[in-house]
Order: structure tokens, then sequence, then C-alpha cells
């Protein structure tokens, strides 16, 4: 008996593990957002292997700096409640991401005290496997010979994206999975060949997406491995990888121009010499931070912070929903002084992290971290959570190093943790619930509006995607039922978290018409002319006597 019940938990954990894989080669489906299926299938696999775990485990330890997010969960109450927080859907995914990432803390941190590799040995694998059915799919976007649904066909300006949609994001799961592999082959689950020839696969992939980011990582991990390990052998190896790499990523493009005549890859001086769009909004942002230094914009709200902040000399042409820096983008949510202090208590716990570690498996797993902060510095993978879930598994696995005596932790019964994931399950399918009742509304006033400017409401009990149900309102029906259905704050708040000709024209005519709010009014035409390249011009009034 015990026997069927061991395999059903391996099995169990295998489907988990399986699960939080898979995320990474779906494909971008949903309407809400491009990745939303991706990220709810990650969670699934995190729910599932706590789930399992939480009866395998004798005790459950949470680490004493478990304090500082429940201090800044109580920053994104206080937000939520003085109204920095526009919609409760922004307030629930700010509180669920802080949890995914707890979660997943806790499970790497209990996987490891008691004594166990097999789910990051699991998950190395089933990385490998993901990373090179995505190189088969970045092959086929540089030679197009298979179209089809399931797969991202096309390049990002001759970049590889495979079907994470985005290159740098594809770089980091390729660097993450390269030091996995590493860790395996120190824990030799596997021999030299197979370690040279997927290794080489991994560091051909990363070329193929041109990612800056990944550039950037390689310096840093190369100077953190020399000093930790400084012997001879140590820098041979160190000088070895990075004469493979860089040749790769000098000649890797060269090849594919040579090969195909429509020249679809950058150069390497190209993407090194070219300026990006982030580096132009930075200055901006920094000056939105100061603009509230004390308590921000609402987490998750950097749009907002960027439209509040924009004028004539701002970046044209671009609307930024993150930073892309995970510092600053602290700032903007909580303000400078609180941002800052939760910014340095990062750097704090990574420089903590790295300093205690004492053999090469766990630096192998710390390089994983470090290629996820790298590029959290130039984008915004915090922003998913199948990336997210993995990396609060390893550093909760790695952070057991710290442990120096009991008072470093506490112990959570088992009733707590299981009512705490009943209420979490209870979460996922609430919200798999309300996603579909969206996807309904959605279709229902797309399908009308193809045959009749006139769009009946539809009317649906939104507890959680609140925001959303108000932005397919707003944008669908006419000025004068939003009228009667809404107040002048709930056309401001949809106008600056979702901005669109349509919502924007219509905050514009109630103010106007109600003779309040016109500062705000007249900011966000300003604002929305920028991010869109036009002039000022100020548009015709919406009236109820006119249908539109």
């Amino acid at each position: 008996m015990n026997s069927i019940f061991k395999k059903i938990k391996n099995y169990t954990i295998v489907s988990g593990v399986f699960f939080l894989g898979s995320a990474f080669i779906i494909p971008n489906t949903s309407n809400l957002s491009s990745t939303l299926y991706k990220e709810l299938i990650a969670v699934l696999g995190l729910l599932i292997l706590l789930t399992v775990k939480s009866f395998d485990y004798k005790k459950i330890l949470i680490p004493k700096n478990f304090y500082w997010f429940l201090f800044v969960i109580f920053i994104i109450f206080i937000q939520l409640i003085v109204g920095e927080i526009y919609f409760f859907q922004d307030f629930f995914f700010s509180i669920s991401f802080l949890v995914i990432l707890f979660l997943s803390f806790l499970l790497g941190f209990n996987e490891r005290l008691n004594g166990d590799d097999l789910i990051v040995k699991k998950i190395a694998w089933i990385f490998i496997i993901v990373v090179q059915i995505s190189f088969l799919i970045a092959i086929n976007q540089k030679i197009e010979i298979v179209q089809n649904f399931f797969l991202f066909s096309s390049s990002y300006n001759g970049r590889s994206t495979a079907n994470l949609g985005q290159p740098n994001q594809f770089s980091t799961l390729i660097l993450i999975t390269l030091f996995l592999l590493c860790y395996l082959r120190e824990k030799n689950s596997l021999n030299n060949m197979v370690f040279n020839i997927l290794s080489f696969c991994l560091i051909f992939a990363n070329v193929m997406t041109q990612s800056r980011s990944a550039w950037i990582s390689v310096i840093l991990i190369s100077l953190l491995y020399l000093l930790k390990f400084q012997k001879k052998i140590e820098l041979r190896r160190v000088i070895f990888f990075n004469i493979v790499f860089w040749t790769l990523v000098y000649c890797v493009p060269l090849l594919f121009n040579l090969i195909f005549f429509q020249k679809n890859s950058y150069s390497t001086f190209d993407r090194l010499t070219m300026g990006s769009s982030r580096f132009e909004i930075w200055p901006q942002l920094l000056k939105a931070v100061f603009h509230k230094p004390f308590i921000g914009y609402g987490w998750g709200q950097t749009g907002v912070a960027q439209l509040e902040t924009i004028n004539k000399s701002s970046t044209k042409g671009e609307w930024f929903t993150y930073s892309h820096n995970l510092f600053l983008d602290l700032m903007l949510w909580n303000g400078f002084f609180i941002g800052l202090i939760i910014s340095i208590l990062i750097l704090c716990f990574l420089i903590e992290l790295y300093s205690s570690i004492k053999n090469k498996s766990d630096l192998f797993l710390f390089f994983c971290v470090v290629a996820f902060f790298v590029h959290c510095l130039l984008e915004y993978p915090f922003a998913y959570t199948y990336f997210l879930i993995p990396v609060g598994f390893l550093c909760g696995y790695i952070s057991t190093q710290n442990i120096k005596n009991s008072i470093s932790y506490f112990n959570l019964s088992k009733r707590k943790l299981t009512l705490f994931l009943g209420c979490c399950w209870l979460g996922y399918v609430a919200f798999w619930v309300e996603v579909l009742d969206i996807s309904k509304k959605n279709e229902i006033y797309a399908r009308q509006f193809l045959f009749s400017n006139h769009v009946k409401f539809y009317n649906i009990e939104n507890y959680i995607l609140d925001g959303f149900s108000k932005q397919l309102d707003f944008q669908y029906l006419d000025y004068c039922e939003l009228k009667d259905k809404y107040q002048l704050l709930d056309f401001k708040k949809v106008a600056y978290r979702y901005p669109n000709a349509s919502i924007v024209y219509k905050y514009y005519s109630i103010s106007a018409e109600m003779k309040m709010d016109q500062k705000s009014a007249n900011q966000i035409i300003r604002a929305y002319s920028v991010i869109k390249n036009q002039k000022i011009i100020k548009p015709k009034l919406k009236f109820c006597s006119i249908e539109y």
C-alpha cells in the first residue's frame, strides 16, 4: 500500500513540474493578457507541488525575514484603502505575486531542510527538455519550414524568441537552464559528453536571441565565479567558456546573414551600438518618482505614473506598463523612500546569499537567480509567474545556508498551511471563473460591435477582474449609457489605466460637461498625444443627444 502511495506522490510531483515547464512552450492565446494562460499553468504546478509536499514534510519552517513580506503587503493594503491603487484587480495581482513568490521560497526552503533535492533535479530536467524544444522552435523561426497555430513562427527583428515571444525572456530561460545543467553535472547526474553537447546547444540558442542582458549576465557571473573559486583550473574553465560564448556571439549572426539572403539578424556591432527606448524613459520616470516620493502611484501602476507626469519633451510613441527596471518600478509604486528600502533589502539578501555559498552546486543555482535579476534591471521578468516560481524556489533552496541557529526561523503548523493552501486553491478557481466570464463578455461585446455601433450592456459581477470588466464597458458602450452607470472617478481611473482614443475622449467629455477634474482630463489628452506621437488636438465633446 505504501508503495502505491509513493508512486502516486511521485507522479503528482512530476505533473506539477511538468505544468511549470510547459508554461514556457505553450502559445500566447489569451485576449486579456498574452501570457495569462502560461502564468496560470505555472501557478497550477506550484500549487500541486506544495499540496503534495505539505503532507510529506514532518515540519514546515519559515525564515524570520518573512516579516518583510508582511511589511510590503501592509503597504499595498494602505494604497488600496487610500485609493492609490485604482482597481481591486491590481491589488489582487500584486498580493498574488507576492504570495506566489513566498510560497515558492517556502517550498525550496523546506525541500532543502528535509534533505531532498528531488524537485530541483526534476525542474532542471524539465527545463532542459523545454529549452531543447524551444531551440527547435527558434531554428524554425529562422528557416520558416513549419507554420502552425501552436508555434510562434516569426522572430523579433531577426532575434529568436521561441514560444515566449520575447528574445530576452528566451535568453533568461536558457541561462537558467544552462546553470541547472551545470548543477546536474556537479551532482554527477549526467556524463561529460551529454553535458558538453547540451551546453553547446544552450549557448548557441542563447546567442540566437542576441540579448544584451545575457551579455551582462555572462560577464558578471564569470567574475562572481572567480571570486569564489580562484584556482588556475577554474580560471581556465571560465576563459574557455567565455571564448566559446563570445566567439558564437560574433559568428552566429554572420552565419545566418550569409545563409539567408534577407539578412534577418542584426550584427553583433549593431546590437552593441543601437540605443533603447528604456534609456529614454528612465529620466522621465525618475522625475515621476520625486513627484510622489512618499506613497508612490500604487503597485503595478507604472503606466499611471508616466501619464500623470508626461510633457512635450517626454519620450514619444511609447507607453510603458513597467519601467524596465525592478528598482525603479518599486520606487514608482511605493514612493522613493519605501522603494529604496525594499531595493536595499533585495540587494542585501542577494549579497548574503552569495556570501553563504560554500560549494559549486549551490553557486550554479545562485547563478540562475543572478541571470534573472540582471534581466530585472533591464526588463520585467518579475511580472511573469513562470519566472517568479522557479527563481523563488531556488532562492529558498539556497538560503538554508544562512541558518545558524533555531532563532533564524519559526515553525508553521500543518493545519495553518493546509488552511492557507485551501484558500489559495479557492482563489485560483475563482480567478479562472472570472477569466471565463470576462472572455465571454469580451466576445459578446465584440460580436455586437461588428454589426452595430450600439452595444448592449452585459452585466456580470466581477469581484476580482473589475479593471478588465470596466475597460470593456468603456471601450464598447455609448457615452450616455456610461454616464448613467459610472461616476466621474471611474472615467478617470479607466482612462489612466487603459488609455486609448475612445476611453480618453469619453473621460474628457464628461469632465468638460460636469466642469470638474478638468486639469486631469487635459493632462491625459496631452499625455495620450505624446504616447501616440501625434499633435495635441482637443477632441470633440460627446453629448447624449448625438449618436456617434
